[in-house]
């Protein structure tokens, strides 16, 4: 999955035109222990994943959401319909990054002919090197037809950038025995423009003939600026209340920094800026332990650990095992 939607669900810190903080947003890692990046369209910047993220802005018009570094998504524009498509156009959007692979499957949209095997697929790949700065993009020649397929098409790519690239060649590609083979070179037109490098490639039978992009001197989207502050650091210290089932921290930064970290149970929360969190849908009468640390963009202090203990269950005592039966339909 490329995408992560984190919806508002709750009033966190709502003003009275309707904008509000998302609290809660996990950006996984998408292989354990290799560091993953999301994309915050918004920004149009990287947010590094393996954390949790805190006091997110969430203004009334727009749904927090973010993109997996290495996306490959299929775009097209509104339409209603799948007669209203214009088939003679392919259009993708990139997010660079980690290497990418995505296939993609078409057929007539209105049928099950597809279950005699009438559909289309297409294998697209984007691989940054970063050592040499430059991003690879390889669109496999089609595999496939339908009723209605359209081999003779234009492609559109989108590639969401830091800055132009320094060079930019758009070469033809057929496959033979696995092998890819560098064609004649196309005349593609390209810009760059608002953090986004747009591609135009003229007409082209993709059912013979695939893409392969270089863009040399590529500069990856920067990441997201999160802290402002200078200064030596020292993490905050920390007072908790606590019920059965929660804990809730509550600490005073330093002056010279933006926002605290906790971790807890192998996950970093980030960019805590209120002074306080609450962990929920903890068990009654455990030790639970706890880091935190202050941070700006120097840096970040050194960890201090803290613990706390949720109280006493309060349904120890409760009767257990009852269960009912009625006679309404």
């Amino acid at each position: 999955p490329y995408f992560l939607v984190a919806p508002i669900y709750q009033d966190t810190k709502m003003d009275d035109d309707g904008n509000d903080i998302r609290n809660g947003i996990h950006l996984p890692n998408w292989i354990d222990n290799i560091g993953t990046k999301w994309f915050d369209p918004y920004a149009g910047a990287f947010i590094e994943g393996g954390c949790i993220l805190n006091s997110y802005d969430a203004p009334l018009e727009l749904i927090p959401f973010f993109i997996r570094e290495g996306a490959i998504i299929p775009v097209t524009v509104p339409h209603n319909q799948p007669r209203d498509i214009d088939y003679s156009l392919r259009h993708y959007e990139i997010v660079p990054g980690n290497y990418g692979r995505f296939i993609e499957y078409d057929d007539d949209g209105t049928t099950d002919a597809y279950l005699n095997g009438e559909y289309t697929t297409t294998e697209i790949e984007n691989d940054y090197r970063a050592a040499k700065k430059q991003l690879d993009i390889t669109i496999h020649p089609t595999f496939g037809t339908f009723d209605g397929f359209v081999p003779e098409k234009r492609t559109k790519i989108r590639i969401h950038a830091g800055a132009a690239p320094k060079k930019l060649m758009v070469r033809s590609m057929t496959e033979r025995n696995l092998k890819v083979i560098s064609g004649k070179r196309i005349k593609a037109t390209w810009k760059y423009e608002y953090g986004v490098l747009t591609i135009e490639v003229p007409t082209m039978d993709v059912n013979k003939e695939g893409l392969y992009i270089v863009c040399k001197g590529f500069t990856l989207p920067p990441l997201l600026k999160l802290a402002e502050k200078h200064g030596a650091l020292e993490a905050p210290a920390v007072k908790c209340e606590t019920t059965a089932y929660t804990v809730k921290t509550m600490w005073t930064l330093p002056a010279d920094a933006d926002f605290a970290e906790i971790m807890f149970d192998d996950m970093r929360y980030t960019t805590l800026r209120e002074g306080e969190f609450v962990f929920e849908e903890l068990k009654p009468e455990m030790k639970y332990d706890f880091q935190i640390r202050s941070v700006n963009a120097d840096g970040a202090s050194e960890w201090v650990s803290f613990s706390a203990t949720t109280d006493a269950n309060p349904l120890e005592f409760a009767v257990h095992g009852i269960t009912a039966k009625t006679s309404c339909p």
